[in-house]
């Protein structure tokens, strides 16, 4: 067996697609997930299973079971996310500040036609690299007052992607261990 780690987009982000956890984590378990933990309100579960499940049937299942538009699902392995932990590009700068750096994880690996349209753009003091099918972004000020939102990204890289900011990423990681 196994363990995944489910990175659900447009999950009880303003109102919409509202799914209870508690709902979310029988509903895994109903699939024959088993171990199954889910982590704050905005679509992080954890599990195990024999094989790596299928991220477009799970949407539409999802879709079905709980009437959402436009969610996403991106899974990871704990392999694979203790490397984006390992390889983010900020978090040894002097001035690390936790609160400023988040993850932004990709469902596809974007084009290089669309990354060069991303990099063209001025978001002021917000940085951002894209590796490992990841985008690490450090925020300036914070998130909440930058022009790189998930939306901006998903518009200009032309894939779907979801963020976390970098505490729940690590607590993602330590849940999977």
């Amino acid at each position: 067996m196994q363990t995944y780690i489910c990175l659900l987009r447009s999950i009880n982000v303003a109102g919409t697609n509202i799914i209870k956890m508690a709902a979310l984590k029988l509903f895994w378990e109903n699939l024959g997930y088993t171990n199954v933990t889910t982590y704050i309100q905005s679509g992080n579960i954890i599990f195990t299973s024999a094989t790596k499940p299928d991220e477009a049937a799970l949407e539409k299942l999802i879709e079905e079971k709980f009437a959402t538009k436009n969610a996403s699902v991106i899974i990871k392995t704990p392999a694979e996310l203790a490397n984006i932990i390992v390889e983010n590009p900020y978090q040894h700068s002097q001035d690390f500040d936790v609160k400023k750096m988040y993850v932004c994880y990709f469902q596809n690996q974007p084009t290089t036609v669309n990354i060069d349209k991303l990099n063209a753009l001025d978001f002021g003091t917000d940085t951002f690299t894209i590796n490992n099918n990841v985008m690490y972004i450090y925020y300036g000020e914070s998130a909440g007052k930058s022009k790189l939102t998930n939306k901006v990204i998903e518009k200009h890289l032309n894939i779907a992607t979801t963020a976390r900011n970098w505490n729940t990423t690590n607590k993602l990681m330590l849940l999977a261990e």
